[in-house]
């Protein structure tokens, strides 16, 4: 792992006062891509399962959180015309689903508006690995490759949660940046996904001493 990502979180978690308190959270988004491949693939969904420590001040909060999420993509069609002559076509390709792991950490920020409602902005960063199976067909010729990327992400997000008796349901849309590297190198690939989700999170009432 980037070294620099583990400074990065260190630096982060020394700012947290000595009194913290503890926070869960599970989120559902779905994804859709905003490059070229939003024509192959219909939107995502992504599962992120988050732990955070949080500095319980009074009319805003600080939270940072570590982030495990896995998301799948399916094709929007079995197969994809690629040469067509004469009303006929003569090749097509076809993709499997697309898979997403990530590991990320992010810095919540959240203002309490009254008691049973709350906005918040932050930011997430960290790596997202990627993987799906290109298949082409031209006539008798059947090639296939299988594409494996790590992505860096930048992910700012914006949202609105209504704290319940230590439970929080929240609704939140975020944007992701992201690089794509893939595994031999030749390929670099700049990626746009908005999401939008709903979770619930979860804090505990005693405060880490």
């Amino acid at each position: 792992m980037n070294h620099r990502f583990l400074l990065t979180a260190i630096l982060l978690f020394s700012t947290l006062p000595v009194c913290a308190q503890l926070e869960f959270s599970a989120t559902k988004l779905v994804d859709q891509y905003q490059d070229e491949f939003r024509h192959i693939y219909r939107p995502g969904h992504t599962y992120l399962f988050s732990l955070g420590v949080n500095d319980r001040e009074r009319n805003k909060r600080s939270t940072l959180t570590g982030n495990f999420g896995y998301g799948r993509y399916t094709p929007k069609a079995d197969t994809f015309p690629t040469i067509i002559a004469r009303n006929e076509i003569f090749g097509y390709d076809t993709y499997s689903d697309y898979q997403v792991f990530q590991l990320t950490l992010s810095l919540r920020r959240d203002f309490i508006v009254w008691r049973h409602l709350e906005l918040y902005v932050g930011m997430e960063m960290g790596y997202h690995f990627t993987s799906y199976r290109q298949t082409r067909y031209k006539g008798n010729v059947k090639d296939s490759d299988r594409f494996v990327e790590s992505r860096l992400p930048l992910i700012p997000f914006v949202g609105i949660s209504i704290p319940i008796h230590g439970f929080c349901l929240f609704a939140q849309s975020q944007y992701n940046f992201s690089l794509d590297r893939s595994d031999d190198n030749s390929r670099n690939l700049f990626n746009r996904i908005w999401s939008n989700g709903v979770g619930i999170r979860y804090r505990l009432e005693e405060p880490l001493e």
